[in-house]
């Protein structure tokens, strides 16, 4: 078995996602798709690289190359941590999407009763440079320095 030589474009980035302007279905998964295929060929994988490298079936990434169904969530995060793109990279909206399906906001800050500080609440895919970003900023300020 060969691998395809053909390089897809990269996919257009700007302006509001297919998921935020309500596309068709089978736009969105086109869309998804592509956006995979461009991944894979920019990493050099076919799908079983994708599949193991995801611990997802390969019939799950057939299916998803081939735009019969979208991935959940589960699924999605752990085929952009494989290929080291962000979720939205490949399905733009995707984290908005899941916002308003769950009801459930991507940031929350909560008012404490101690003077100048908040609880933070995220709920969203980070990259682990994001989170070691986070985590970094976190420590580097004593829990109760309020300056």
């Amino acid at each position: 078995m060969t691998k395809s030589s053909a390089v897809l474009p990269p996919p257009t980035l700007a302006g509001p996602s297919l998921l935020d302007i309500g596309a068709p279905a089978e736009a969105v998964k086109a869309d998804f798709a592509r956006r995979l295929q461009h991944a894979l060929n920019a990493k050099g994988w076919n799908q079983s690289d994708l599949a193991r490298a995801a611990d997802i079936g390969r019939d799950s990434v057939s299916v998803y190359l081939r735009a019969k169904s979208l991935p959940g969530p589960k699924h999605l995060t752990s085929i952009a941590a494989a290929l080291g793109v962000e979720p939205d990279d490949l399905l733009p909206g995707a984290s908005d999407a899941a916002t308003a399906r769950t009801g459930v906001a991507a940031m929350e800050v909560m008012q404490t009763a101690a003077a100048g500080r908040v609880w933070l609440k995220i709920n969203r895919s980070v990259s682990m440079r994001q989170l070691g970003k986070i985590i970094e900023i976190l420590d580097s300020e004593p829990a109760g320095d309020d300056s």
